[in-house]
């Protein structure tokens, strides 16, 4: 062997690695995403998915797949059952490999638009993101509250999810801790308009036709993970008929003298 063949066999040394792995790791790796993309679509829990990164304002509203901008295909699994006692199943979403790699947006934080089994649209965020030895999952929680409030005469609004408190958790008073069982939790994504929720924001949370409606107020607030999502615990506050709009049910709406002003989102729900 000639010194000019050492580079040709470099070369097809680094071209090999890149198509079937540098280790039998890595290619048994490489072999199983190649036949996991080639059967991805014959399965039954193949959902079409559409992915909104939002840094203000609400994700867009969709009727059908077929007004996705772009379409991802995921799979869609959950974990357990919903019992009256208040546990809820895991729900999970798997990309592609290659579009985790592909899609900067599949993230904490991530709004995730789905078809139910009936076909209608649903909102869902990716609240954590499992590694994996061969692909990565994502846990979702599925969207089921638009909260309004008020932060410097203007009306916000964020899609998120709304979740009631657990027996495990409770106040510490005095170096006691007391359980309590009128706490709710509601998790959004982290963004400019969402840090604008601070101790002791208030907000109109109940079931439609209750008057005068239930208000609650911020207690406690967590960053979910090191970045894209935040936790926040609210606790039961006494309804305000001066101050809060059961009508467009936002709490504070008259405590300013200046009349609110709506935020008008890039885009809207």
């Amino acid at each position: 062997m000639s010194w000019g063949c050492i580079p040709m066999f470099d070369e097809y040394r680094n071209r090999i690695a890149r198509t079937s792995g540098a280790y039998m790791g890595d290619t048994m790796r490489k072999q199983t995403e190649f036949v996991t993309n080639q059967l991805w679509m014959n399965s039954i829990s193949a959902y079409p998915v559409c992915v909104h990164f939002m840094d203000r304002g609400l994700p867009p509203e969709y009727h059908h797949i077929d007004e996705y901008p772009e379409t991802l295909y995921a799979h869609f699994e959950s974990k357990g059952i919903y019992s009256a006692g208040g546990e809820e199943p895991t729900y999970y979403l798997t990309f592609r490999p290659e579009d985790m790699r592909n899609h900067k947006d599949i993230k904490v934080g991530t709004y995730v638009s789905m078809p139910n089994v009936n076909g209608d649209i649903e909102y869902w965020i990716i609240v954590h993101i499992d590694d994996d030895n061969l692909r990565q999952k994502c846990q979702i929680l599925k969207c089921n509250r638009s909260l309004h409030w008020i932060n410097n005469g203007s009306i916000y609004a964020c899609l998120g999810v709304l979740r009631g408190g657990s027996d495990a958790e409770g106040i510490e008073t005095g170096g006691q801790l007391s359980l309590v069982d009128n706490d709710i939790y509601f998790w959004a994504p982290t963004n400019v308009e969402v840090n604008t929720i601070s101790y002791d924001t208030r907000f109109l949370i109940s079931s439609e036709g209750r008057f005068p409606p239930l208000a609650w107020k911020i207690t406690a607030i967590k960053d979910m993970g090191p970045v894209g999502l935040t936790r926040f615990c609210l606790s039961q506050d006494l309804y305000n008929d001066t101050t809060d709009n059961a009508e467009l049910m936002i709490a504070d709406y008259f405590a300013s003298e200046i009349e609110p002003t709506p935020v008008e989102p890039e885009l809207e729900l």
